[in-house]
Order: C-alpha cells, then structure tokens, then sequence
C-alpha cells in the first residue's frame, strides 16, 4: 500500500490529550482524504471499495468538520460560488486544504486517481460497496461533492492551511 501519505498526515497531525499525560496524534481530515484515495487506488475492490467509501464520507461531513463559522468567515467566496452549498463548499476547501498539505505533484497524482475513477464509474462502486441503491440523485450528489473536491484539489491559489480541529 502507498504510504506517502501518512508522512504528511504527521506533520499535520492534530495532538488531542486523551486525558492528563495521554496524548495522541491524528491525521488531520484534509491528509485523510489523501490517504483514502491512495489506500483505495492500490486496495480498490478488494476492500469493496471501503476507503473510497471512507472517502466520500470525509467529504459528506467536510461541512461539520470546519463549522459554519470557518466556512463564512474564511471562506464565504467558495460558499457564495457554490450558491450557498455549504456542503459542496467544504468538500472543496478540504480539497484546498489536502492541496496545500501534499503540495501540487501529490495533489495532481490524487486527482489523477479520483477522476480515472469517477470515469470508470466509482460512484457505481462506492454505492453498491456500501449496500445502497444506485439512484439518478444518489449517483449526482457523490459526483457532485467528488467534483468539488477536485475544484480545490486542482485550484490554482488555495488558501493557507488550517490545522483542523484547532482553533
């Protein structure tokens, strides 16, 4: 498995104390993303497509990650792009935060494997991984969160990274 991305997570890695003496280090959500689709271009559906569905879910909750405060006050151009989207909009500030983390040659290479996978149709794969029903709606909300991801994975001037889960 490629593990290029777990150098990377360390860095950006977010320290949570457990509890008086104990902490721990956690990938940030953004080097997450990055891992994920890595561990699913080697793994695919060998794993029926788990961290591809990891990976989607991240981005579903992109909006929770970052709260409505960090979305309006950091990043209200996305947010207004999107027509208000909130979810849309933070799946692609992660994807600008994942960019600025990785750098652009690792950016590129993962949008590479999103978008050869949305042509061979991940989001087939991902819905019947994940036991649901490919619908017309199901099959355009993935696509569409998976789009905007991209948009701030390939964006030209991201903005600076947040280490998430800090204030």
């Amino acid at each position: 498995m490629d593990v290029r991305g777990f150098g990377v997570a360390l860095i950006h890695g977010i320290q949570i104390e457990i509890k008086p003496g104990l902490e721990i280090l956690l990938p940030n959500p953004a080097c997450m993303t990055v891992m994920k689709t890595l561990a699913w271009k080697d793994r695919g559906m060998a794993t029926r497509g788990r961290d591809a569905l990891d990976l989607v879910e991240l981005l579903l909750r992109a909006e929770d990650i970052f709260g409505l405060e960090v979305l309006y006050d950091d990043h209200l151009g996305i947010v207004e792009a999107k027509g208000g989207d909130l979810q849309l909009a933070a799946a692609q500030v992660l994807g600008a935060e994942a960019r600025m983390a990785v750098g652009a040659v690792m950016a590129q290479e993962v949008a590479s494997i999103l978008v050869k996978g949305m042509a061979e149709n991940l989001v087939t794969q991902l819905l019947e991984g994940s036991g649901g029903m490919p619908t017309t709606e199901r099959n355009e909300s993935i696509t569409n969160i998976l789009e905007s991801f991209l948009n701030g994975l390939q964006g030209p001037t991201p903005p600076p990274l947040r280490r998430l889960g800090q204030e």
